[in-house]
């Protein structure tokens, strides 16, 4: 353990967003750095994503941006469920045809599943300051979402930006 007595260190700064820079954490003492930013050369995982593919023996990661925390675990559902052929922070391109209705179905079961407690599901009439403090990742707006047809879905989600982490 450190000095500051931390084993483990979420580096939030945006200054320390590579390894070289980062590695500063371990030498004071600490086990594990989460760097809260893209690195260039930090191995980056996004949980619901690709957590899994993370290893013990790594001391240094990113855990992306919360934008990426926020588009990740929808575009996750999308990709698996639909096929992902191009996209936008809100618009999705779907390689099959799929209704709104088909998508906010698969959003829906996937954030009561494997997902739940970072990909949130909400038919609600919220504003971004509903939003404050909640700690998933993304919070899918079934309303707010439209299909302009069978392959051009528009998509809106919510996050607390620096806070939904999850």
């Amino acid at each position: 353990m450190g000095e500051a007595g931390a084993e483990y260190v979420v580096e939030s700064t945006g200054v320390f967003t590579d390894k070289d820079k980062a590695a500063a954490h371990l030498k004071g003492g600490a086990k594990k750095v989460v760097i809260s930013a893209p690195s260039k050369d930090a191995p980056m995982f996004v949980v619901g994503v690709n957590e899994k593919e993370y290893k013990p023996e790594l001391d240094i990661v990113s855990n992306a941006s919360c934008t990426t925390n926020c588009l990740a675990p929808l575009a996750k559902v999308i990709n698996y469920r639909f096929g992902i052929v191009e996209g936008l922070m809100t618009t999705v391109h779907s390689i099959t045809a799929a209704s709104y209705e088909d998508i906010k179905a698969a959003i829906k079961e996937e954030s009561k599943g494997k997902l739940e407690g970072i990909l949130g599901y909400t038919e609600d009439d919220l504003v971004s300051t509903d939003f404050i403090g909640d700690s998933r990742s993304s919070i899918f707006n079934a309303k707010a979402g439209i299909a302009l047809n069978d392959n051009f879905v528009k998509l809106v989600t919510w996050y607390d930006s620096e806070w939904g982490y999850r």
